[in-house]
């Protein structure tokens, strides 16, 4: 083979290289060039800055399209009038007048509570008056009722609790004639009460919280009433204080103190009354000491 011809082999390439068509493309329309291929006006807008490529694009129409048709709400601006904002509540489903509101009245009440009418029409025309919708207006009926459960839970827990914090301080005081003295002490408000129910009065509540049928130093001062009538008076006719009334303990043991006198009946064993001294010092020291009887 000539020299030529070896130079000629040599000078042409067995296989060309092949350009990689679609890595050029795709380069092309990568994040940062996909945008360049839009026209002028539109390449650098700002509503396609935050598109990364061509599919988020398209996704993003498809999704404009599919939008078309439905019910839009526009949000009034800062200078918007009552009735602009009251077009958006109505479209919220606020309905067109307050007794159009459908919803569970007695939902979240505690037995044996009822539902307030009155608070009921107040509640209905102020949810109309801010807009709410029926689903709102159930909610908060709920909520309202719950909260006033509990705390009508906690007003008989702490009533409860007065009660038997006054009937500890007065059973302490009065020993075995509690139940008498309390009697005496409704009584006397039955009979003298001017009102048409005293019960009525028993709950009113005094400054502390407290109901002033629970307040210690007016039992006591309804007791101290009858107890005057009764022995200074003499006002026996008078219905509910001609009962018996038992001494206290500081009165039972001033008794017991001169029954025990060792210059008495008590300590002399020969004298005639001794033994019903002695009889009455035990029924004192039982109507003391009961737990010990």
């Amino acid at each position: 083979m000539s020299e030529e011809a070896n130079v000629s082999e040599q000078a042409i390439p067995t296989e060309a290289p092949v350009a990689d068509v679609g890595s050029v493309s795709q380069e092309q329309t990568s994040e940062s060039s996909w945008r360049d291929t839009l026209p002028e006006d539109l390449k650098d807008h700002k509503s396609l800055q935050h598109f990364n490529n061509v599919g988020d694009l398209a996704k993003s129409y498809t999704h404009a399209q599919g939008m078309i048709g439905k019910d839009k709400i526009v949000m009034p601006g800062q200078s918007a009038t009552e009735e602009e904002w009251r077009e958006v509540y109505t479209k919220l489903g606020m309905p067109s007048t307050s007794s159009e509101y459908e919803f569970d009245t007695s939902s979240g009440l505690g037995e044996g509570m009822e539902v307030d009418e009155n608070l009921l029409g107040w509640f209905q025309e102020t949810a109309h008056k801010i807009g709410l919708n029926n689903n709102q207006v159930q909610d908060l009926i709920t909520l309202w009722n719950e909260n006033t459960a509990e705390l009508s839970n906690m007003s008989a827990e702490g009533s409860r609790q007065a009660q038997e914090k006054s009937a500890l301080a007065l059973r302490n005081e009065w020993g075995q004639t509690f139940d008498d003295k309390l009697s005496l002490s409704k009584n006397v408000l039955n009979t003298f009460f001017a009102g048409d129910d005293s019960n009525d009065f028993l709950e009113i509540e005094l400054s502390d919280g407290s109901k002033i049928g629970d307040n210690v130093g007016f039992i006591k001062m309804m007791s101290n009433i009858g107890d005057y009538i009764r022995t200074r008076i003499g006002e026996d006719s008078i219905k509910g204080l001609n009962g018996s009334v038992g001494k206290n303990p500081n009165e039972l043991q001033d008794e017991l103190d001169k029954l025990m006198d060792i210059a008495g009946p008590y300590g002399d064993k020969k004298h005639p009354e001794h033994s019903s001294y002695v009889r009455r010092v035990e029924e004192l020291f039982q109507q003391l000491h009961p737990e010990d009887a």
